[in-house]
């Protein structure tokens, strides 16, 4: 299923639709992104001058495959996370969240002492959130809000603890 949303009240009606079916993209596809031609684009948008990607194989699987939290000027990579010669199950972890009033998805990538937590959620009374948490010793000390809205692709299993591990169940976008 692929969802194309142009609208808050759209953005609800993809979460939900994610939530229920988790196989969506949304979003425009980017002009400028981290990810390359033959990866997945997990997570991709706009922060002020830079940009948050999140990129993926197209094998990624438990077992096979990488994927790469991406940060910086376009062109101009400041941090790339894991490096892909090292097992991303190691490294990140994913969860869906839920709300009273909304929802969503995250990525944690951990690279003690920072964790990058990549964030896509609608959070009902304050609307659509997204962008990069960055905390240091499990302490918020930035955080990159999307300046336009965020692409997203979801890979079958990724938030379903089938792909990646779990990630903790406190995290607040």
């Amino acid at each position: 299923m692929k969802v194309v949303v142009r609208s808050a009240s759209g953005l609800a009606l993809a979460l939900c639709s994610f939530l229920a079916f988790a196989e969506p993209s949304y979003g425009a596809l980017p002009k400028k992104t981290h990810c390359k031609p033959d990866e997945t684009i997990v997570f991709s948008c706009p922060s002020g001058t830079r940009i948050i990607s999140v990129c993926a194989s197209k094998n990624l699987s438990q077992t096979d495959g990488y994927i790469e939290y991406r940060y910086g000027k376009f062109k101009a990579l400041e941090i790339n996370f894991p490096p892909l010669e090292r097992r991303a199950q190691q490294y990140v972890q994913a969860r869906r969240l839920m709300f009273a009033k909304g929802g969503g998805v995250y990525l944690r990538f951990n690279n003690a002492p920072f964790s990058y937590n990549v964030y896509s959620a609608f959070v009902g009374g304050e609307g659509p959130k997204e962008g990069v948490l960055v905390q240091k010793n499990d302490r918020d000390i930035t955080r990159h809000q999307c300046t336009k809205p965020m692409y997203m692709t979801t890979i079958n299993g990724l938030f379903d603890g089938k792909v990646l591990p779990d990630a903790p169940d406190d995290f607040v976008p």
